[in-house]
């Protein structure tokens, strides 16, 4: 049978193919509100860096009841002396400058004492002079302890550090003597050998019969010439410490994540010794002028007296507060997370609180969103790409970050962590985290609307808040207003709703901006700009918080514009070397060291190629590490004298020698250097016992050190040791400065735009001892 087709009614279509309807494109967020975001950053950033000016210094006519830096200028002038020359431990600059503070505080009525000790830490032992003094209060314990150091390192005078401190606590005693008498005793500590080890702190806690009495301890430095007075450490059980300072201070400027990152250097202050004891305290210096720190330019002419005049009133202003409260007696418990606002004052919390708080807003977020999912409100795979966009961008950066600094060094053009001019340097790094973290956005924007971006940006923060407050306790507040606008932003926003998307991140990148600023602010005077990894990271974050607005500010090409950053950072990069990295004022560092092996022509050993000098490079003793060697006269210097007991003995291949070492230059400093091949299970010296430590410059070798030496003095080594030693032992000794001989090679030093640094220039005589 055939089959009749029938023409479909005119009204009819047949099979009708499917039709998708287009999803309408996602609104691009407005141009007006990311620039306004974007100003109210900067403005900010603008805002945190004027209030963290120190204050203005007062004259020496200022009310005899507060801090005046004008007369603590002359109290410094007085202690430094004239010609303001180095006086590092043992020197006899260090006794001057010692015998001069004594004078200053007999003549506030006080009546200081010298504590003279020997003390041993790890590879050294120490004799130090500390100068200790009592403001007597109304009940004999505990005491609050002021404390600063008055030695410096050899290579400059420290009229920054440590001797702005030293003038501050005699112009805060001055003071305070002139108000009615404290609660409590206050106990003034101006200790010695802090640049060698943290000596004089270690003999008043473990010798000083005043040491049990302190119940907190104010401690005060210095790490440049300049800068606000940073409260930068806490130590103990420190909440009742950080509300004292909210309640007393003119001008706060602290953060309990300063602390977090400063554990992360290879620094230590005389507060560590107190923390190691159990005492808590606060720790305060500033930073600003770095590149004279312990050169011959930390000195009177290049010291800001608006830094001391803000270390002098945090000072006097917790002195007063600490002294004349109860807590001093009994200490609340409990550890504090704080940070400043603008100056302006302190917002401390529970520190107990903050990783459950972090918890918490972990699992709120896990919740919501797994509503969210059950929901199909949210994608699986956008949000894993919002999540993941934060730890992604922040690590391409810091990746980015150090490979820059990395070339900087390898070409040249960044030869210090602290250049003259730092600001084209830090928009460089700022500018390169950005154009890191929008190319990541232009890869995933396919994938990725303002909705899941936003929300997988707070994920993000909360996992990080939580992170940052289980590894580094105090640091969860730089984040955690961002993940809490991220909450609520999850909770009751919608994808449709891009305009409260907007809003929402513009309050989250105001939010982190106060909390993340003083790292914009501080970082380059803190760590330095060879920390390209720690610049283009924090860079990074405050990107990612944007991320949501970017796409207004990338605009329809996201690509070209991620590329006009990018060379936007070379560039100024580029602009940053135009200047000369080394000046008068920000100069090179080396030092000059004639060393010699007694009896032998010596050589000047330069520490430092920056020099326009001719040389080889060599070890001038097998145990220095590789550095410019210039032919020397031979000055006819003797060695350390080294007498071997004839008691020595010992049983097979173990055996003990005891010697008897001197300076026959009465030199202030001697070490012992072990050779390869010997094996020591022990070691006193002066009766007290050291470890001998291993330096990474001279593998194999152990060495330790006496610093402080009087002239004549006859130092007792008893060393048991086994082994067969693979070269001869050597005894040396350094004295600080340089002999008339070199001071052609100083004048090139100075037209090289150089100066010294640490423990600066010096003469060495090693004697070599084959016994051992």
């Amino acid at each position: 049978m055939r089959a009749t087709r029938y023409p479909a009614p005119p009204h009819v279509t047949p099979n009708p193919p499917p039709s998708t309807p287009q999803q309408p494109a996602e609104p691009r967020p407005p141009l007006r509100l990311a620039v306004l975001v974007v100003l109210a950053f900067l403005a900010i950033l603008t805002a945190t860096e004027y209030a963290y000016r120190p204050p203005a210094p007062l004259p020496k006519s200022a009310p005899a009841d507060e801090f005046s830096s004008g007369r603590a200028a002359d109290t410094l002038v007085r202690i430094l002396g004239g010609g303001e020359h180095p006086h590092p431990l043992g020197s006899p600059g260090n006794a001057a400058v010692r015998e001069r503070i004594v004078e200053c505080l007999e003549e506030l009525g006080l009546e200081p004492q010298v504590q003279t000790a020997l003390v041993a830490h790890r590879h050294a032992v120490a004799r130090v002079h500390n100068i200790v003094a009592r403001i007597d209060g109304r009940q004999k314990s505990p005491a609050l302890l002021l404390c600063a150091h008055h030695d410096s390192v050899g290579a400059g005078p420290g009229a920054a550090d440590d001797g702005a401190s030293v003038a501050a606590i005699l112009e805060t005693a001055r003071a305070l003597r002139r108000g009615p008498k404290p609660r409590f005793p206050i106990i003034l500590l101006i200790d010695d050998g802090e640049e060698l080890g943290l000596f004089g702190a270690r003999a008043f806690c473990a010798d000083h019969p005043w040491a049990k009495e302190v119940g907190a301890v104010l401690n005060f430095e210095a790490r440049g010439t300049t800068g606000a007075s940073l409260m930068f450490e806490t130590s103990g059980e420190d909440r009742w410490l950080a509300e004292h300072a909210a309640a007393a201070l003119p001008q706060p400027i602290t953060g309990s994540a300063f602390a977090a990152v400063y554990r992360t250097l290879p620094n230590s202050t005389d507060l560590a010794v107190f923390r190691e004891h159990q005492i808590p305290g606060l720790n305060f210096a500033f930073v600003g002028g770095a590149r004279r720190y312990h050169t011959s330019l930390d000195d009177f002419a290049h010291l800001d007296l608006r830094s001391v005049q803000h270390q002098g009133e945090n000072m006097l202003a917790l002195a007063r507060s600490l002294a004349n409260s109860y807590d001093l007696a009994a200490p609340p418990p409990g550890h504090a997370t704080y940070f400043d606002l603008f100056g302006r004052g302190i917002v401390v919390l529970p520190r107990e609180l903050e990783l459950p708080a972090a918890g918490m807003l972990v699992v709120a977020f896990v919740i919501v969103l797994g509503l969210r999912l059950h929901r199909r409100s949210l994608r699986p795979l956008g949000l894993l790409t919002g999540i993941a966009l934060g730890p992604l961008a922040i690590s391409l950066a810091a990746g980015v970050g150090a490979l820059m600094a990395l070339i900087l060094r390898g070409m040249g053009c960044l030869p210090t962590p602290f250049p003259p001019d730092h600001e084209p340097y830090v928009l460089g790094y700022g500018l390169a985290g950005l154009a890191t973290t929008a190319a990541l956005l232009c890869l995933t924007r396919r994938r990725l609307d303002a909705w899941h971006t936003a929300v997988g940006v707070g994920m993000f923060m909360a996992l990080l808040t939580t992170a940052l407050a289980a590894l580094w306790p105090g640091t969860g507040y730089l984040t955690a207003g961002a993940a809490a606008i991220g909450l609520l932003l999850a909770t009751f926003g919608k994808a449709a709703a891009t305009r409260r998307i907007h809003w929402c991140t513009g309050a989250s990148v105001m939010l982190s901006a106060v909390a993340l600023a003083p790292f914009f602010v501080l970082m380059p005077q803190a760590l330095g700009l060879q920390a390209g990894a720690a610049h283009t990271a924090v860079a990074a974050l405050a990107a990612v918080l944007f991320a949501p607005l970017l796409p207004a500010l990338l605009g329809h090409r996201p690509w070209p514009t991620t590329l006009v950053l990018a060379l936007t950072a070379v560039a100024a990069m580029g602009l940053a070397n135009i200047r000369p990295p080394h000046t008068d004022t920000h100069p090179a560092r080396t030092n000059i060291v004639h060393v010699a092996v007694a009896g032998r022509p010596g050589v000047w050993f330069l520490d430092d190629s920056t020099l326009p000098l001719r040389g080889h490079m060599a070890r001038p003793l097998p145990f220095e590490r590789l550095g410019l060697c210039l032919p020397a006269p031979q000055l006819d210097l003797p060695g350390p004298a080294v007498e071997i007991d004839a008691s020595s003995s010992g049983i097979g291949n173990k055996r003990t020698v005891r010697a008897v070492l001197s300076s026959r230059r009465d030199a202030p400093w001697l070490s012992v250097w072990l050779p390869p091949g010997l094996s020591v299970e022990k070691v006193t010296l002066a009766g007290l016992p050291v470890t001998p430590a291993r330096p990474t410059s001279a593998p194999g070798w152990r060495t330790f050190s006496f610093f402080g030496a009087e002239p004549g003095e006859e130092l007792e080594v008893e060393l048991t040791c086994s082994g067969t030693p693979a070269a001869s032992a050597y005894v040396i000794d350094r004295t600080p400065g340089l002999p008339a001989a070199a001071d052609g090679l100083a004048q090139r030093r100075a037209a090289g735009l150089a100066a010294p640094i640490h423990m600066g220039d010096g003469v060495v005589v090693a004697t070599p001892v084959k016994a051992w």
